[in-house]
């Protein structure tokens, strides 16, 4: 027998580039409102801002494309993974100039996360998850990097690229090396708990 990763943490990553003109899209969020969020630094966040979607932003008219396609891999994360499928919850967008980063956090109450790069340099800012089992090996020391040995990980993170993962993996960016970096981020909800949900009204 060999050894085998049992257990592991579905993160989806795709590349979108050839599927949508980001460019409109850039053009719009640049003109969007948006203010200082705790979780970043030197940069800024249209979550909680008052303008006509503030923290559905994927609903937004001019993003409809762009929320059908993410929730299109969104059931294509579920259906590989083998989990019921999500809806689309709140989303947001994130704006970071030069060594702006976003501290370590998860998101509560939602079921998959994930970070859609409209505008991002490969190998400036990678998204950077932490693996979730590492505080429990107390007794384990570690001789080399490997992938049952690594406290974190990171993934490349450029234009076009779509990052999907559980909501409770913790993650963080390190200070940005490039130029102007826009991220929409957004959660979402199990159909299963929402349909529970509903008959408990």
């Amino acid at each position: 027998m060999a050894i085998e990763a049992l257990f592991p943490t579905p993160v989806g990553i795709y590349n979108t580039q050839d599927r949508i003109d980001l460019e409109p899209i850039t053009k719009y969020l640049k003109a969007c409102s948006t203010d200082r969020h705790g979780f970043i630094f030197n940069g800024e966040s249209s979550h909680g801002i008052d303008w006509p979607n503030p923290t559905f932003l994927l609903n937004d008219p001019e993003l409809l494309k762009l929320k059908n396609l993410i929730v299109e891999y969104l059931d294509k994360y579920c259906d590989e993974v083998g989990n019921e499928r999500v809806t689309l919850a709140n989303s947001w967008f994130n704006k970071m100039g030069y060594e702006g980063r976003v501290n370590r956090h998860r998101h509560e109450t939602s079921t998959l996360s994930g970070a859609y790069y409209v505008k991002a340099e490969s190998g400036t800012c990678p998204l950077s998850l932490l693996n979730p089992i590492h505080i429990y090996k107390m007794t384990e020391m570690s001789s080399s990097i490997t992938k049952y040995t690594a406290p974190e990980t990171s993934i490349d993170a450029f234009t076009g690229r779509l990052i999907i993962f559980p909501s409770w993996l913790e993650h963080y960016t390190t200070p940005n090396l490039g130029d102007e970096r826009i991220v929409i981020s957004f959660n979402s909800v199990d159909n299963h708990m929402i349909k529970i949900c509903g008959e408990l009204k």
